[in-house]
């Protein structure tokens, strides 16, 4: 399946083009696979569209503007939903998409013998520039780094 966002190419205002713009610049900055569709070229697409947005998100007077969001034929949410997400991190489950967790990625790409050689394939990976990763292999180096010096501190003590 794919995360459609359905859009209207000919409108005169200017928020509505920018949230638009806005949703589309980040999912091509972040590599998700998306189709735009236009309702103002088809009256089917508008009608399926606001036939599939949930009572909850029409506003009190008139139609729920675009952009609006599905994965597939599931509702996702708007641009306010969608700036919640960006806001709280949460981009890849608002659109439902199945994320790799760095705990996961790193359990079949991680085969160190030491905490050390942990914490350089860790910061191997972070120099990669893997953004999804970003925040969990930074705390997770953090944390390797901490535990290496530990260690290297106890190695030099008597343990009794």
């Amino acid at each position: 399946m794919v995360t459609r966002v359905y859009t209207a190419s000919s409108s005169c205002s200017t928020t509505m083009k920018k949230h638009q713009q806005e949703v589309m610049q980040y999912l091509e900055a972040h590599n998700i696979d998306f189709e735009v569709v236009d309702i103002t070229m088809s009256e089917e697409k508008r009608q399926w569209m606001y036939k599939n947005i949930p009572k909850s998100k029409w506003p009190e007077h008139g139609n729920p503007l675009p952009p609006q969001i599905y994965y597939g034929d599931t509702y996702c949410g708007d641009y306010n939903d969608f700036f919640e997400a960006k806001e709280s991190n949460t981009v890849s489950s608002f659109l439902r998409i199945k994320s790799k967790s760095a705990s996961r990625r790193f359990k079949h790409n991680i085969r160190a013998t030491s905490p050390c050689h942990v914490l350089e394939e860790v910061m191997n990976i972070l120099h990669k520039n893997e953004e999804e990763f970003v925040s969990e292999v930074t705390r997770t180096a953090l944390l390797m780094n901490i535990l290496c010096d530990r260690m290297k501190e106890t190695s030099k003590r008597p343990l009794f």
